[in-house]
């Protein structure tokens, strides 16, 4: 993430993004450890287990996507495949 926007900023802002950006990974890490568990068992005590699945593999497979057209993930995942092959 941090390669993604770190162009956007001057060099001397390179420690704020990284920090504001591994800040913002972690809260939305712990957040989805306290929202996930919720909203997987009151759908699949409302809609059974097989729809819960599917919803959720929706939601995820929505997310991918937007990333890599809209949010630069295609172009970030280029760049660090092509420092892979350095």
């Amino acid at each position: 993430m941090v390669e993604s926007v770190i162009k956007e900023f001057p060099k001397n802002k390179r420690r704020d993004v990284n920090y504001k950006s591994s800040g913002m990974f972690n809260a939305a890490l712990g957040l989805g450890q306290i929202i996930a568990p919720l909203y997987g068992s009151n759908v699949k005590m409302l809609l059974g287990f097989r729809w819960a699945c599917d919803i959720v593999a929706l939601i995820t497979l929505t997310f991918g996507l937007v990333y890599l057209v809209i949010g630069g993930g295609g172009a970030a995942f280029c760049l660090s495949y092509r420092k892979l092959q350095k």
